[in-house]
């Protein structure tokens, strides 16, 4: 998921069976909904070369190499190979696929002997969501704030007693509470004056 104007970051992984040293594959992408910023290897493909073709990155493709040393494997199971990152065009909303072909690297996997190993490939969908934005309400002598239930990545932060950048803004550490209209906090009301925002941490 990103959210207009800003960037965020893709996941590539493996679904290794443990006998696989080295990758290769495409990414294709929207341009007009989202640019691509960088990229670097994954938590699970931190002991890898990674080469990164950007060559057509304008045109909405990237290739992707990355290789474990002579003798070496992938461990079994589910391994972050590769994040991708983006910015979201602050104009475009919606849900835009991100496809594994070809062109200009061609989808392979290999073993350590450099022998191909059969291999599917499963494409995915970036979401790009506006800004998300915060609601205040009262009841009795406490106030509800709540922002969108897809916005899971934000936080709270308060300035108390005046306005930013006079005041600095300080992280909530709350609780929220997820129902099916959003994301919700509960606060006391305070003697002194409290502006809230949201933020990514």
């Amino acid at each position: 998921m990103l959210i207009q104007g800003l960037t965020g970051s893709v996941s590539v992984q493996l679904e290794s069976l443990g006998d696989e040293n080295a990758v290769g594959f495409s990414l294709s992408f929207d341009p007009v909904a989202v640019n691509f910023v960088g990229a670097s290897l994954g938590s699970g493909g931190n002991a890898a070369t990674l080469i990164v073709n950007a060559g057509q990155a304008g045109s909405g493709r990237l290739g992707f190499a990355l290789a474990l040393g002579t003798g070496n494997s992938f461990a079994a199971g589910t391994r972050e190979l590769v994040k991708v990152t983006f910015r979201a065009s602050a104009a475009d909303q919606g849900k835009y696929s991100v496809m594994l072909t070809n062109q200009p690297v061609p989808c392979e996997v290999s073993d350590p002997a450099a022998l191909r190993l059969a291999a599917g490939y499963v494409s995915g969908t970036i979401t790009v969501n506006p800004l998300p934005s915060l609601s205040i309400g009262r009841s009795g002598e406490s106030i509800t704030l709540a922002w969108p239930l897809w916005a899971t990545n934000f936080g709270l932060q308060a300035a108390e007693g005046g306005l930013p950048p006079a005041v600095p803004w300080t992280n909530l550490a709350t609780v929220p509470v997820l129902t099916s209209n959003g994301t919700i906090v509960i606060l006391p009301i305070t003697a002194t004056n409290r502006v809230y925002r949201l933020f990514q941490p």
